[in-house]
């Protein structure tokens, strides 16, 4: 008789009550899992997890940063959840070296926003305040994200997906992220068409700095 596949052994946080339900339910899922305390990031890739799920009740672009960095580092995928108003985002699902990392994801979210100033004085703000967010949250939008993270740990999308649900209308949708080139992080050549893209991004947040 074959061997049994061995279970997913994934490193499980949650930040928020949002992130912590969406967490605790992702473990009842995957019952291997290692459920971590806290945003415990580092902890979370340092024991050879096969993967990192990351639960936000709100955006959190530096605990994504530095799990990205950290992602890269060890060769680990990861995948973050998010609350993000009117939406719940899960992605994208970043597998280190095959596609498009969270800091791509970041840049061309900055790319497509026409009201990014504000976007980005709303992630400050939630940088600088651990308190800051939304105070509140349905059970129904915590079971399909974690059951959509379920998912992607258990068919390991191509790496750069992401899905996201609208709060009043849970219909899921499915992108794929493009890697940026020149990025850094992922090493992808830069080409004379992506130079005019970051100009404009240097464009975009000069003006949002003045």
């Amino acid at each position: 008789m074959a061997a049994s596949a061995r279970p997913l052994r994934p490193a499980i946080l949650g930040a928020g009550p949002f992130g912590r339900h969406v967490a605790d339910l992702l473990h009842a899922l995957l019952p291997a899992g290692v459920r971590l305390s806290g945003t415990a990031v580092a902890d979370a890739f340092g024991f050879g997890a096969d993967a990192v799920v990351i639960a936000l009740w709100r955006p959190s672009p530096a605990i994504c940063d530095q799990a990205d960095r950290l992602a890269h580092a060890t060769g680990t995928p990861w995948l973050p959840v998010t609350a993000e108003h009117p939406y719940v985002v899960a992605g994208p699902w970043i597998v280190p070296g095959a596609g498009p990392c969270f800091a791509c994801y970041r840049d061309r979210r900055i790319q497509h926003d026409a009201a990014w100033p504000i976007t980005r004085a709303i992630h400050r703000a939630y940088d600088d305040d651990p308190e800051c967010g939304p105070a509140g949250f349905l059970p129904q939008h915590a079971r399909m994200a974690a059951g959509v993270a379920a998912g992607y740990l258990a068919q390991a999308p191509a790496t750069g997906t992401v899905t996201r649900f609208a709060l009043l209308r849970p219909v899921p949708t499915t992108d794929r992220v493009i890697a940026c080139h020149g990025c850094e992080r992922c090493g992808t050549t830069i080409g004379p068409r992506d130079l005019r893209r970051l100009l404009r991004l240097d464009v975009k947040e000069y003006a949002s700095d003045g």
